[in-house]
């Protein structure tokens, strides 16, 4: 899918829906109030893309048939084309995004947080954009409304569980190294008080924040995710390349209906094992299919089995990632005159008061102390008692803790 045309990315939660349009010089982004019935025609038409545009649709919340009401409202609207993104793709627009951000700013690995109306989204994410470990939870109940600050400790807790998930033997104390890009709604506002929660010392807020995940849905590649539980049997190569190779037929139809060619996608090959008997089963990547000594080597080191058992296949897995064409997005007209934001007045008990100030009205260079908030159209940034937040010339906030 190329960019010559208008792109319309829809992007539906459980509180909002987030709206982006690229007409190949600038983007445009819209957050709306989610109505008691899906209203996708409305939605494009908000965006007022010309005739022939391509539309993207991610939801966390499509009940079943409404992939296909929403394609046919997307015609009626004059759309050329419309993809469907599964809410559990593998490849996180949100992730694309904060990975997108975090190299503009020289950042290596970094955890990509995510907080929406409902749910908060977590990814360990290396310098070649790999997601190494990631978690969804639900945020529990809140009795204050939607509006309410998450609590940090809880998100801090998945962070934790993530890093630890990762197989990169990261160690609690490591968090401080690891910078937090935050987005989402309800992200920023409490970006500092979790990272102070996990002892995280940085803290990147980009540019689109109250709706990155939207606008990533233009920098994400497309992940193809094909499994199949198989009849368990001890492991024979000629019959689990028999497997894979009916697999990979499916994998390169599944592809071709995606608008791209099998010579596109970068395939890999997963295979479910474990030992008869017993529940656990363990994943692991194929890499050949012609030395069994390399699998059983692998399923050996897992811990399931002991090094004179043979394990059973359980499962195949194909995953198919698609290169997408990638814009090279526009960012905001920043203004000219540097601000610096520091506290200026007391209330009664001599504390400080905070200060607010237009996230617009920051020019590169700008300075913020806390504590104060940067306010926006989609979301507000809190930057909390002894942090800073720097104003970076691609308009990104990066804030760490004060010396």
């Amino acid at each position: 899918m190329g960019f010559v045309n208008d792109v319309v990315n829809v992007d539906i939660g459980h509180g909002f829906v987030d709206l982006c349009k690229w007409d190949g010089r600038s983007i445009e982004v819209e957050k709306a109030a989610v109505p008691a019935g899906l209203e996708p025609a409305a939605w494009i038409e908000r965006m007022s893309p010309r005739a022939g545009f391509d539309l993207v649709v991610r939801s966390t919340r499509l009940p079943s048939g409404a992939a296909a009401d929403i394609a046919s409202s997307s015609r009626v609207c004059g759309a050329r084309s419309c993809r469907v993104v599964p809410a559990d793709c593998a490849a996180d627009p949100g992730a694309a995004a904060a990975r997108h951000a975090a190299d503009r700013n020289r950042l290596g690995k970094i955890c990509s947080v995510e907080i929406g109306a409902a749910e908060v989204r977590v990814g360990l994410i290396d310098r070649r954009g790999r997601c190494l470990s990631s978690k969804t939870i639900r945020i529990p109940d809140r009795a204050s409304g939607s509006n309410a600050r998450v609590d940090p400790l809880f998100v801090a807790s998945a962070i934790r569980q993530v890093m630890n998930a990762s197989g990169e033997g990261v160690l609690p104390s490591d968090t401080e190294a690891i910078p937090i890009v935050c987005f989402g709604g309800a992200g920023p506002a409490v970006a500092t008080m979790l990272a102070d929660a996990c002892n995280t010392r940085t803290v990147l807020i980009p540019v689109y924040a109250g709706t990155l995940a939207c606008v990533g849905l233009l920098l994400a590649d497309i992940v193809l995710d094909l499994r199949e539980e198989v009849e368990p049997r001890p492991l024979d190569l000629s019959r689990l390349r028999r497997q894979f190779a009916g697999m990979m037929d499916s994998a390169a139809t599944a592809v071709t209906r995606q608008g791209y060619d099998i010579d596109d996608t970068v395939c890999s090959r997963f295979v479910e094992l474990g030992i008869a008997g017993q529940v656990e089963a363990v994943e692991m990547e194929v890499e050949s299919l012609s030395i069994a000594d390399a699998i059983l080597q692998r399923f050996s080191e897992s811990g399931l089995g002991d090094s004179g058992q043979t394990p059973e296949v359980r499962a195949i897995r194909v995953g198919a990632t698609i290169a997408t064409s990638k814009p090279a997005l526009p960012l905001p007209v920043l203004p000219s005159a540097r601000r610096s934001v520091e506290q200026s007045s007391e209330d009664s008990l001599g504390a400080h008061m905070e200060t607010r100030v237009d996230r617009r009205e920051l020019a590169a260079g700008s300075v913020a102390v806390g504590p104060a908030t940067i306010t926006e159209r989609h979301t507000e940034t809190r930057v909390g008692s002894g942090w800073r937040a720097d104003v970076q010339p691609s308009g990104d906030i990066l804030m760490g803790r004060e010396s």
